[in-house]
């Protein structure tokens, strides 16, 4: 029995668990070829042994799992079973791992591989005149195993494996039509499909590689020459649709190559000129002929929407809406067969219409010129007026939401805010009047506009995020994010009361808790209220919280409140012992609660509250510390302008006598001079803490300040002292 190494497979990075090696056997005078997962499982990155029922989270997988360990224990046997064996089973199973590959796309592709050996052994027996079981792979199974590839979120290294898979199943055809031990019948079965190539070309496509497009050409230019050798081998033609070229202009799309969109654009035009030329000779143009429809389009407005061209690119994509509305109106390039093809057809779809809207509001993002937001909204109309019409274009939440985004980035135009507004208001009426869920506001939607609210300059415009916040409700649960850009919006302009309410709301929550963006908001807004008691409890159920503890910003911010009280004798102490237990939590390896020159500055400042006799002495020795422990320790910022001036005033109120203050006011403002930070508030403070004979000493004495440059070099302009020269 196999021995599984379990692995969780995620869309982006995916994690490889064996080392099955491609391998050229021959069998007789046949060379097969025995494709395995060469580059697919080369690496091992992370390899966590845990059985596989463990990573499946549901009971019919792991039937799945018990019904193809039991199959593949029969066919290893040799026992009476293995004559009960269907292909019909080894085409479910395989069709069930195809489903899981997404979820657990490592072991999807081992158990269809292993399913998928079984039928190839007994496919070269036969080949090779040699006793078999009847049971042999033909192309849907391989298209299952290719879609197991292509599913698996196994990048670059899937889909080149499944680009093996395939160049194998060419060449089997060709060495068993050569040696003619196989029917017809058998041998056309065999026969790789067009499925088979638009499998793999898509499997190129989820790469997202930046050579995904031209690999996706060469894929396909192969399929053309296959088809023209099916038709000398007899088997059947593997033909191109527009399914194939839409998975080759989506390589291209995906791969965000410079040239993409130029590159899918050409391939489109030349899919339409052939087919023109088709029409006007009445015939099948030379070359291979793929009738154009509405998912090629799409897919070349979604190259041009995604190019980061800007607003280039956005026009591109709007023209190619026109065009493809052009061509549908006029049915220039229509088919005759449209009814039987379910792809057929070039009428615009909301798919169609969205992508261009995305296309302006990202052009938006970029210029933020009101350009984008306005095309972008008139596209929306007439995406609106043809749906009432009757048009299969009907605007759904991402269409409004992307348009209502495109308004909100747009901060020089004058009327964006009531433009998003308005678009959200005639988005909710759509709902209400329809009951259409697709239509329906989206907690998404809801952030668009209150971010759009929280960036206006106007205080009565930035209120209205409340209001959303309370109208949204009606449609969706707002989420943290939504609470959380309010409460920052309520403190931006002032009322930082009303966002440490709306935090409690979200305390008192039983689906929604706060995150550390949420108690760092709360914890500022206690901070611009004084309300440093509050703000250190606050700060205590934080580091309780099971979820999220505190940052540099989270004790920061209380320090700052208990500097801010200037009658609470405590707020020396408090502030003390938080920068204490910060830098505590800093020499354990907590790098989050590194403080920096501005805690630093803030706990000093605190030091000024102390009142009584030992809590000044006791602050004192705090400022002077704190300077020391910033000035001795490498990993720490150095002191700045701001905490030379914090450390200063805390000697001048707290020294003991004038032999003291002068003394270490001398001290002090020595260092601050050698660090280049004599700014004049600096220069103040000291002046006010020392006699005329000391100012004159180092020629800081009013109206004759004298000092070097270099005293101030590391000071801002603004801040930096009037000298004579």
């Amino acid at each position: 029995m196999v021995n599984l190494i379990s692995c969780r497979v995620a869309r982006r990075g995916f994690r490889r668990i064996t080392d099955s090696m491609l391998t050229t056997t021959y069998q007789g005078n046949v060379k097969v070829h025995l494709v395995g997962s060469t580059s697919f499982f080369r690496t091992v990155e992370r390899i966590t042994s845990r059985s596989f029922s463990n990573s499946i989270h549901s009971n019919e997988e792991n039937d799945l799992l018990e019904e193809t360990n039991k199959v593949l224990d029969i066919c290893t046997r040799d026992c009476k079973d293995r004559a009960h064996l269907e292909r019909s089973t080894f085409d479910r199973l395989m069709k069930g791992w195809t489903e899981v590959a997404p979820i657990d796309g490592a072991i999807a592709v081992q158990k269809s591989l292993e399913l998928l050996r079984y039928l190839e052994r007994n496919l070269e027996k036969q080949a090779n005149g040699n006793d078999a079981d009847p049971l042999i792979p033909d192309s849907i199974s391989y298209n299952m195993m290719l879609h197991a590839y292509a599913s698996s979120g196994g990048g670059i290294e899937a889909a080149q494996d499944s680009l093996s898979q395939l160049e194998s199943m060419i060449t089997r055809c060709r060495e068993y039509h050569k040696i003619k031990r196989l029917d017809q019948q058998t041998l056309q079965s065999l026969a790789p499909t067009t499925k088979t190539f638009n499998i793999v070309l898509n499997a190129w496509a989820k790469t997202k590689d930046e050579n995904a497009g031209q690999k996706a050409e060469k894929i396909f230019r192969l399929m053309e020459s296959w088809m023209q050798e099916c038709h000398e081998l007899s088997l059947p033609e593997a033909i191109p649709n527009s399914r194939t070229l839409s998975a080759v202009m989506d390589a291209w799309a995906e791969s965000r190559a410079l040239n993409a969109p130029e590159r899918v654009s050409a391939i489109l035009e030349v899919a339409v000129a052939r087919k023109r030329l088709s029409l006007e000779d009445g015939c099948k143009a030379n070359n291979v002929l793929v009738n154009p429809n509405a998912l090629m389009f799409n897919t070349c407005i979604k190259a041009w929407a995604v190019s980061g061209k800007g607003r280039y690119g956005a026009q591109k994509a709007e023209n190619l809406l026109h065009w493809m509305m052009e061509l549908h109106e006029s049915r220039e390039v229509a088919s005759e067969d449209e009814s039987q093809d379910e792809d057929a057809g070039l009428a615009p779809t909301t798919i169609s219409f969205s992508l261009v809207i995305k296309a302006w509001a990202e052009s938006e993002g970029k210029e933020k010129s009101g350009l984008g937001a306005e095309r972008a909204q008139k596209i929306l109309e007439e995406m609106i007026t043809r749906y009432k019409a009757g048009e299969n274009v009907k605007p759904n939440t991402v269409t409004f939401t992307t348009c209502i985004k495109a308004w909100a980035m747009s901060w020089n135009h004058e009327s964006n805010l009531q433009m998003a507004q308005s678009l959200f208001n005639e988005m909710a009426a759509l709902y209400l009047t329809t009951g259409d869920e697709e239509m329906k506001p989206s907690v998404t939607t809801g952030n668009v506009l209150i971010s759009a609210c929280t960036r206006s300059k106007n205080k009565e415009e930035s209120k209205k995020a409340e209001e959303i916040l309370t109208s949204m409700q009606e449609f969706c649960k707002p989420d943290l994010y939504s609470f959380n850009t309010v409460m920052a919006a309520q403190i931006r302009r002032g009322d930082p009361l009303e966002a440490y309410m709306l935090f409690q709301k979200i305390e008192n929550n039983e689906t929604i808790k706060p995150d550390r963006v949420s108690y760092n908001t709360a914890l500022n807004a206690l901070a611009k209220m004084r309300d440093a008691s509050e703000a250190h409890m606050l700060l205590e159920r934080m580091q309780k919280d099971k979820h999220v503890q505190p940052d540099k910003i989270s004790y920061s911010s209380v320090i700052h409140a208990w500097a801010r009280r200037k009658t609470d004798e405590r707020s020396s102490r408090k502030a003390a012992d938080l920068l204490k237990k910060m830098l505590s939590e800093y020499r354990l390896g907590n790098k989050e609660v590194e403080p920096d020159n501005f805690v630093f500055t803030n706990a000093i400042d605190a030091a000024m509250n102390a009142s009584d006799q030992n809590g000044r002495r006791a602050a004192l020795r705090f400022a002077i510390s704190a300077l020391e422990e910033m000035k001795r320790s490498k990993d720490l910022e150095d002191p700045n302008y701001m905490t030379y001036v914090a450390v200063m005033r805390v000697c001048a109120k707290h020294s003991s006598g004038s032999a003291e203050r002068i003394r270490l006011l001398e001290g002090v403002f020595s260092q601050c001079c050698a660090d280049g930070m004599a700014g004049k508030f600096a220069i103040e403070v000291f002046c006010r803490g020392v006699p005329y004979n000391v100012q004159k000493k180092y020629s800081v004495h009013s109206p004759h300040i004298t000092v070097p440059e270099s005293w101030f070099a590391n000071v801002n302009k603004r801040d930096r002292p009037s000298i004579l020269k």
